[in-house]
């Protein structure tokens, strides 16, 4: 092993306190950069505590199958719906639903108010900004949210997509500043700041993907959503495997079950 990859390797397998990790600076356009949050965001359904995953490299697998609102364990879960932060917008948008963190594509054949919002998933058709962004900002996981371990800190959100196009393929040596590698048996996307410091890279783990509560591919692909809306059903996520990285929306929409990794604004 090479004394680069030997200093990564021991980089990211030391565990450092959310508030108080230091971060490398990565430009998502011209003229803003971002940090990186410590780990993937985790919700505990049975508690409501959003807290970072303790190292990079960490997923909550398998444990998404516990995503349901009478759950009896303490598990974390790592895979949501787009938008899914909490947020409740019944009170000022008569066409909304609102879905809580852990649930899953549900059978709203039988909701009222199916013909106007059949995806349910973030902002309605009805509101103006259909990102989450503006008047739908609190749909955004660390926009609503308090994250457990973080004190007073804030500022947390979800990249856009144009912010992440800008990040892989726009920054100035932009290809040389990502690759796939493998850490602690887990594989993923490492992001290497502007400046190529190694010690203050960013690792976004592979992660599965969940259709209701069945997960998927744990360890062939990682699944990011975006700040951004694709049509009423879909919105835009970073799809990461052995052959591809890149910006894609798909059919199964915004209900399916992806990974969250937040930043904060420089």
């Amino acid at each position: 092993m090479s004394r680069s990859l030997l200093f990564l390797f021991l980089l990211l397998s030391v565990s450092v306190p959310a508030a108080y990790a230091a971060r490398g600076v990565f430009s998502v356009a011209p003229d803003r950069q971002v940090e990186f949050s410590p780990g993937n965001l985790q919700y505990c359904p049975k508690t409501g505590r959003w807290r970072f995953a303790k190292h990079q490299w960490q997923t909550a697998g398998t444990d998404n199958r516990q995503i349901t609102k009478t759950t009896d364990c303490k598990a974390y879960v790592d895979l949501f719906g787009w938008a899914t932060s909490g947020y409740d917008n019944t009170a000022n948008d008569s066409l909304a639903f609102h879905f809580h963190p852990w649930d899953w594509f549900c059978e709203l054949e039988d909701a009222v108010d199916y013909y106007h919002n059949q995806y349910a998933y973030g902002p309605t058709i009805t509101q103006p900004d259909p990102d989450l962004v503006g008047s739908s900002a609190r749909y955004d996981w660390g926009v609503n949210n308090k994250i457990h371990g973080c004190g007073k800190t804030t500022g947390w959100r979800v990249l856009s997509r144009s912010e992440w196009k800008y990040l892989l393929y726009l920054r100035p040596n932009a290809r040389r500043l990502h690759r796939l590698t493998t850490v602690h048996g887990v594989r993923g996307l490492l992001l290497l700041p502007d400046n190529g410091d190694e010690r203050h890279a960013a690792f976004l783990p592979f992660t599965g993907t969940r259709y209701g509560s069945a997960v998927v591919d744990l360890d062939n692909i990682g699944c990011y959503w975006t700040s951004t809306c694709h049509n009423e059903g879909s919105a835009y996520f970073l799809s990461v495997n052995l052959h591809y990285v890149g910006l894609s929306t798909e059919l199964y929409g915004r209900h399916t079950g992806r990974a969250v990794r937040l930043v904060r604004d420089l």
